[in-house]
């Protein structure tokens, strides 16, 4: 067995916490996507693209702006 130093174990703790927060933003996207096909039924491609390259910040926004949104506009708008 090998010996792992401290510097690696804090590397591979960064990795799996970076890994995780990835996780979490995937599934943010997702679930956002499906409650925009639901409630609007088809997204256009610039929307998905939008949601794709967001971050966890505006995935919130946009998952409490839908709340009250008549239109996908009203969802994206800044």
């Amino acid at each position: 067995m090998r010996y792992v130093t401290s510097i690696e174990r804090q590397g591979i703790k960064q990795g799996m916490q970076q890994g995780l927060q990835q996780g979490m933003q995937k599934g943010e996207c997702i679930m956002l996507q499906r409650q925009l096909q639901r409630k609007f039924k088809q997204i256009p491609q610039h929307y998905l693209d939008k949601l794709q390259q967001a971050d966890s910040e505006a995935l919130l926004r946009w998952s409490e702006a839908i709340l009250e949104a008549r239109s996908l506009t009203d969802v994206f708008e800044e």
